[in-house]
């Protein structure tokens, strides 16, 4: 299995470590919500709001921190760079844009378009089985 040069690798890895501290520091620590502080319910609804957003803020965060993670792992044990669908090498400048990718560009998009079409069936909302005489543009 081809794989790519150490010192890109390397490289790599200085960068995904470098890209971690930078996605760390992002973490948001959530202010505690307390009723008896005197605020009304207007301050409250804007300070849960805020706790729901840093919430999805931190999820994403910890979800990137994740792919990060996983990355140097890939490193660790050889198989990074190389596609998970397809086992081909991952183009250099898609890992430099995106040191985490675990695909292709090419095979990315064929799972991003087979989920997009599994969700349309699941709401109805997939519109490759017209009938026919709706096909013919009448």
């Amino acid at each position: 299995m081809a794989t790519h040069p150490t010192a890109f690798l390397a490289s790599q890895r200085r960068a995904l470590l470098a890209l971690r501290q930078q996605v760390s520091e992002r973490l948001r620590i959530p202010a505690k919500l307390q009723k008896e502080d005197g605020r009304d319910l207007g301050d409250l609804s804007v300070a849960d709001e805020q706790a729901s957003f840093d919430f999805a803020l931190n999820e994403m965060t910890y979800d990137t921190l994740r792919e990060i993670d996983q990355a140097l792992q890939r490193i660790k044990v050889g198989t990074y760079g190389i596609c998970e669908q397809t086992q081909e090498l991952i183009s250099v400048a898609r890992l430099k844009a995106l040191p985490f990718a675990r695909m292709t560009v090419v095979a990315q998009g064929n799972l991003e378009r087979g989920f997009d079409m599994r969700r349309r069936k699941e709401v109805g909302l997939a519109f490759d089985e017209l009938p026919e005489d709706a096909s013919s543009g009448e």
